[in-house]
């Protein structure tokens, strides 16, 4: 008769065969090749060990068991342990973000600038990574290990329009607004979003945590305190294309990331010149000017979760609005 050792060494083994197998079965679903392979290998490399150790004699299968509780003891205390601050888990942050503390600001802070030489004042811990980080090739440049002269052109001529659309991005107020109710006028301007080439769309009430507590970047002036009066917010998602993404790190992703970019900036600099025209104050939020954290204000407006990187991650479907 097996003993319990050897059945529960197999069952550990089938387990975490049957787990990454699912990985590698989802990722052939989604059409992606590489992480199928690494799923399928890692479901036969993971559970081989195990495996293999239920052919042990009986008193080595006890030990790899013993020795599997131990470890699995040390990772639920390790991992359930109140070690620093334990982030919010709906992803919504518990105080006002910094945008002088985002990636995207710091990299942008030149040695001997007044902004550089204020920042790491007041965040000397970062100066040293930052620097490293400065130091190493940007984003364009033609030294990057994926280097590719025409993906990375289209990249910066998507990049540049951006620019040239951040003094777009607010305006004076209608002093003859459109009469017709406030629901009628949402759904006017969720429609034109759609019209305008988003996928989906939706409506949040504007909460202190989506707005950035100081300038980093774009518009103002470095490091004053924002205030942003606005009730209510809009937030859509623009769809990158499936095929160009799932080459990534390869250069075209970088292209297409940019014309999203810019295709987003379109749709946002559109309806808020056109929720201004009605008799509503609104200003649009786009790369590299922004007074909101865009995943945030997406994600209390239903069109998606975010994921680990804190990106937005939205479900498929055909475009709509909530």
């Amino acid at each position: 008769m097996a003993s319990l050792a050897f059945i529960s060494l197999n069952l550990i083994g089938l387990a975490l065969f049957a787990v990454w197998a699912a990985f590698g079965v989802s990722s052939l679903v989604e059409r992606d090749r590489r992480a199928a392979a690494v799923s399928f290998a890692l479901a036969l490399t993971s559970s081989a060990p195990f495996v293999a150790s239920s052919l042990l004699s009986e008193i080595y299968r006890v030990g790899v068991m013993l020795a599997v509780a131990v470890a699995t003891l040390v990772i639920v205390v390790v991992w359930c342990a109140p070690i620093g601050e334990k982030p919010e888990a709906s992803g919504r942050p518990k105080r006002r973000v910094d945008e002088r503390d985002i990636m995207f600001a710091r990299a942008r802070l030149k040695p001997g600038s007044p902004e550089y030489a204020s920042y790491y004042a007041m965040r000397p811990e970062n100066k040293a990574k930052d620097d490293r980080t400065r130091a190493l090739p940007g984003l364009l440049s033609p030294d990057a290990q994926m280097a590719e002269f025409v993906a990375f052109a289209s990249a910066n001529a998507c990049f540049e329009m951006t620019k040239a659309m951040r003094e777009m991005v607010d305006g004076p107020v209608s002093d003859q607004p459109r009469e017709g109710s406030v629901s009628a006028s949402t759904e006017l301007v969720k429609r034109l979003a759609l019209h305008y080439g988003a996928r989906s769309v939706g409506v949040a009430k504007v909460r202190p945590y989506h707005v950035y507590s100081h300038v980093g970047r774009g518009t103002g002036i470095y490091g004053e305190p924002i205030i942003l009066d606005h009730e209510f917010a809009i937030a859509f998602t623009v769809e990158m294309n499936y095929d160009v993404m799932r080459s990534a790190p390869a250069a075209p992703v970088v292209a297409e990331s940019a014309r999203q970019y810019v295709e987003s900036a379109k749709i946002a600099v559109q309806l808020a010149e056109v929720i201004r025209s009605i008799g509503y104050p609104a200003r649009a939020h786009i790369d590299g000017n922004y007074r909101v954290i865009a995943p945030l204000v997406a994600l209390d407006a239903g069109l998606g979760e975010i994921g680990r990187m804190g990106l937005l991650m939205t479900p498929r479907g055909v475009p709509e609005f909530d």
